[in-house]
């Protein structure tokens, strides 16, 4: 295939887009034979290319993020893997995909989101039409612990492994990982819990975050530590105080629920503002 695809392009010689898509085709049957490193030279140089050009047919742009999607999932990085199936599925019409097809990325995805060591935005993925086909399938396990995951619920998340325990435990990349899941939990409480307070407010206890993660107090630095070497959040720690200071924190795909929470704020903040409004003309 790859002295047939060389033939053709010294013959045709290919511009823009129809280049790509045949760097595309070679960059596959290089990843076929596992030949990852000239792959993702490919990868990089199509890459380039399209970030300098317009108007590029979303045929080349759906090809060219499902083989990064492949390569990533070869070379078992499941962060890229899960942002490169993320951009596949924009380019795409889901509505013609094989349904089977359809629900093996969107397992993959789900597990690509529990096990990736920096993917804490879970609701992006649950709001997305495509990943709601797993319900009523046979990977409506999956699902449901990365809804669980998405709430910021620690309680909810342990029933849910419970529930669905053997499924985990059959699952190679998932069952040496429970302790990996639990401890992304309680961070993604506590970035919940960071969520729900006010940008002025934004000093934790570690008593609250011990309450809310469900954890040991003792355990609570770490969990705070792990959420700022992640990024997921800024401030600093006070050891002797026990608390922790945030001043920012990861912007994020937000459900219903959320949006709500910010309308609340909103209304609060208007009519703080009005208070002030009234103050001047006094």
């Amino acid at each position: 295939a790859l002295v047939f695809l060389d033939d053709i392009s010294k013959r045709l010689d290919p511009k823009g887009e129809e280049k790509f898509f045949m760097q595309c085709l070679k960059a596959e049957c290089l990843l076929g034979l596992n030949q990852l490193y000239e792959c993702n030279d490919l990868l990089k140089e199509v890459k380039v290319s399209l970030e300098n050009l317009f108007d590029v047919d979303h045929i080349v742009y759906s090809y060219f993020y499902k083989l990064c999607s492949l390569y990533y999932e070869k070379k078992q990085n499941y962060d890229e893997f899960y942002n490169y199936a993320l951009q596949y599925f924009a380019y795409i019409n889901e509505e013609k995909m094989d349904n089977l097809e359809k629900l093996d990325l969107c397992y993959k995805m789900a597990l690509a989101s529990i096990i990736g060591e920096k993917m804490f935005n879970f609701s992006e993925l649950v709001e997305k039409k495509y990943f709601k086909s797993l319900i009523n399938s046979n990977y409506e396990w999956i699902y449901n612990i990365v809804r669980a995951l998405s709430t910021g619920k620690v309680d909810q998340f342990y029933s849910v492994v419970k529930l669905h325990e053997n499924q985990i435990m059959s699952e190679p990349l998932l069952k040496n990982k429970l302790n990996f899941l639990e401890s992304k939990a309680k961070i993604h409480a506590l970035l919940d819990l960071v969520f729900q307070k006010n940008k002025n407010e934004r000093v934790l206890t570690f008593k609250d975050i011990s309450i809310n993660c469900q954890c040991d107090i003792n355990v609570v630095e770490l969990i705070c530590i792990k959420a700022l070497s992640l990024s997921l959040i800024k401030g600093h720690i006070d050891q002797v105080e026990g608390l922790l200071y945030v001043t920012w924190i990861q912007p994020k795909y937000l459900e219903k629920e959320k949006i709500a929470v910010l309308a609340d704020r909103l209304d609060i903040w208007i009519s703080n503002t009005g208070k002030v409004l009234e103050d001047f003309q006094q």
